[in-house]
C-alpha cells in the first residue's frame, strides 16, 4: 500500500509511532552509540534504532537497525524498557509522539562503521540527541554500564 507524502506527514502528526532501540553492550560494560549524520540532531550521539516497519517483528527491527547503523550483526538478549516520548514527558522527539522499545543486545560480528563507538558510562558523550541521556542513566542504574576513570 502506498501513501502520498502529505498523508504520511498527517498520519505522523495524528498517531504515535513505534520505534526500537538497540542497546548494544560489550563484555567491558560499554555501550555502542552512533553519531548521527542526518537531521534531526545531526552530529549528536544516539542509540542505534528507528521505526518498526509494517508486519516486522520487534526483534527483527532491532537487528535490522543495528546492522544498518553500526555495521554489526547483533543478538537480542532481552527486553530492557519502554520509552514514551509523549508531550510533556522527560523525553522529547522532534517528530512527535514516539513509543520506543529498548532491547539489550550483544555484538556478534561485523565491522564498526566510522561514526560508531563504544563508551563507558563515565566517558559517554555529552552531546546526545533525542533526550537519550535518560537511556544511559537507566542502563547505569540497572547495572549494565561500568564507570571507568
Amino acid at each position: 500500500m502506498w501513501i502520498d507524502d502529505k498523508t504520511w506527514t498527517k498520519l505522523f502528526e495524528l498517531v504515535p509511532r513505534v520505534a526500537i532501540e538497540a542497546m548494544i553492550l560489550n563484555e567491558k560494560g560499554e555501550v555502542l552509540l552512533v553519531k548521527r549524520d542526518i537531521k534531526p540532531y545531526k552530529g549528536k550521539w544516539h542509540f542505534p534504532g528507528g521505526y518498526v516497519r509494517v508486519h516486522e517483528k520487534l526483534e527483527d527491527a532491532v537487528k535490522r537497525k543495528a546492522k544498518e547503523e553500526t555495521g554489526l550483526t547483533v543478538e537480542v538478549v532481552d527486553f530492557f524498557r519502554v520509552y514514551d516520548y509523549a508531550e510533556n514527558s522527560r523525553l522529547h522527539h522532534p517528530q512527535g509522539h514516539i513509543v520506543s522499545i529498548a532491547y539489550l543486545c550483544k555484538p556478534l560480528q561485523g565491522k564498526l562503521k566510522n561514526n560508531v563507538r563504544f563508551f563507558s558510562f563515565s566517558n559517554s558523550p555529552k552531546n546526545l540527541g533525542f533526550g537519550q541521556e535518560a537511556y544511559l542513566e537507566d542502563l547505569h542504574h540497572a547495572g549494565y554500564l561500568e564507570v571507568k576513570n
